[in-house]
């Protein structure tokens, strides 16, 4: 079950905000997270290839957008005003991720910049997702994982673009909403 996106009415009547981050538990997230999981850290050892590689581009193309959007999302809790993401920052999620996606697979210095960030980080975590014979592989095949870009902002229109009234104080499309008697 999840949570409505339009704003909930409490037992006292008044509308609740959700939480924070909660559209991490779309199914579309999950299965993502599964699909990364499973197919990085058993499948890709057992079998590399072509199929296990583009199966990790396509839930990536899923799961880092919302990833990105549910970070944003709590560093915002942090702000003063304290804002939820609205639908526009999935939609600037997903083509930031698409981009990096693109010019990682397709460029050598993308590559490179890529390897210089993940190499720290497998080297702390331990996590074998970093070169250890598996790398970037350059195949324009891969760019049909971008098909699935869309999903992470059918995930945004779900779980945020839905909110039938904004409460007040609550900023809605750049319009201050304030509360009128």
């Amino acid at each position: 079950m999840r949570v409505s996106v339009a704003a909930l009415k409490g037992v006292n009547g008044r509308e609740e905000s959700p939480s924070r981050a909660d559209f991490l538990l779309s199914w579309q997230f999950l299965v993502a997270l599964g699909v990364l999981l499973v197919n990085d850290f058993v499948v890709k050892r057992g079998y590399p290839g072509t199929v296990s590689g583009f199966a990790s581009d396509a839930a990536g193309m899923v799961f880092f957008p919302i990833a990105t959007v549910a970070l944003a999302e709590l560093v915002a809790w942090l702000m003063p005003r304290r804002p939820y993401s609205r639908t526009r920052w999935f939609i600037a999620a997903t083509a930031f991720v698409s981009v990096g996606f693109v010019v990682v697979k397709m460029t050598t210095w993308g590559e490179a910049v890529y390897e210089a960030l993940l190499t720290p980080v497998d080297a702390v975590l331990g996590t074998g997702i970093g070169m250890h014979g598996f790398g970037v592989v350059r195949d324009p095949l891969d760019l049909l994982a971008l098909l699935l870009a869309p999903m992470s902002i059918w995930v945004g229109w779900q779980w945020r673009g839905r909110r039938t009234q904004p409460q007040a104080g609550e900023e809605l499309d750049g319009l201050d909403v304030r509360a009128t008697r």
